[in-house]
């Protein structure tokens, strides 16, 4: 019975010791999980800011496409017009 009751001791004893390394082992691990969750949102804001972006970047480029279009029609329309000049005045020359 003494022997059972010293074994009883020991093995409360090592169950205690093991509680309080796992308590520690688990305030370790949240304190270590932190700069992960803030390392996740900042990935996720920075995903959010280069999508606006990239957003910006395609309404720009349709803007670009646009402007060119009406630069190059008042170009086309500019050379048929002095085109239609040179020609009425060479024919009445």
């Amino acid at each position: 019975m003494r022997k059972a009751n010293v074994h009883l001791s020991q093995v409360n004893q090592t169950l205690h010791l093991r509680t309080v390394q796992l308590a520690d082992a688990n305030r370790q691990f949240e304190t270590g999980n932190r700069p992960a969750q803030g390392v996740e949102e900042s990935l996720r804001n920075s995903e959010q800011h280069y999508s606006r972006l990239l957003e910006q970047s395609r309404h720009q480029q349709e803007q670009l496409r646009h402007l060119a279009h009406h630069f190059l029609s008042a170009l086309e329309e500019e050379r048929r017009e002095i085109s239609r000049e040179l020609h009425d005045e060479i024919a009445q020359t």
